[in-house]
Order: structure tokens, then C-alpha cells, then sequence
């Protein structure tokens, strides 16, 4: 088995949907059939269940109240979205 690693020039929100494409890739060749992702406010899990397609998707957001109190930062618009397209948000306190 050979896997390459990917580098990017520069950290940010640019990367996010070449990383996805790589991420949809490397599980389709492993035959990887839940993938778990990081996401803030949710905008990456959107992504992902566009691009992850057939893989069940578990976004991870922070806890709530982790930058404000009573706060969540994963929109209520984004959960909807990822929900609907059959994902799910796991929101737990950090251990």
C-alpha cells in the first residue's frame, strides 16, 4: 500500500474543498464508510455532504458556551443542512 501526503503553501478556508476531494479519495480506496470532520460554525460539514457523498458524515462542533456563554457557533442554518442530508453534529463538553 502507498498513501502520499498533501502540503498546502498556506493555512485557511481555501484548502477546505481540495481537502474534502482528497478525504472523498483516500476512503473510496480504503472503503472508509464514515468519515469524521471538525467544524466550527458548520460551513465545512456543508461542504462535506456535498463532497462526501454515499459516506456517512459526523461533524464535530464545539461545545456550547466554549467562547460565550449559552453560545453555539455551529449555525442552527448549517445543522439543518447537514441533518437533512443524512450527517450528524455531535456537540459535547471537551474531556
Amino acid at each position: 500500500m502507498q498513501s502520499k501526503t498533501v502540503y498546502f503553501e498556506k493555512p485557511g478556508r481555501e484548502n477546505t474543498e481540495k481537502v474534502l476531494r482528497i478525504v472523498k479519495q483516500r476512503a473510496d480506496n480504503l472503503g472508509i464508510k464514515t468519515v469524521v470532520i471538525a467544524s466550527t460554525t458548520g460551513d465545512t460539514a456543508v461542504k462535506a455532504m456535498h463532497a462526501i457523498l454515499g459516506m456517512r458524515v459526523i461533524a464535530v462542533s464545539y461545545v456550547t458556551g466554549y467562547h460565550a456563554p449559552n453560545a453555539q457557533e455551529f449555525t442552527q442554518e448549517n445543522r439543518q443542512i447537514v441533518e437533512a442530508k443524512g450527517g450528524i453534529v455531535l456537540t459535547a463538553a471537551h474531556t
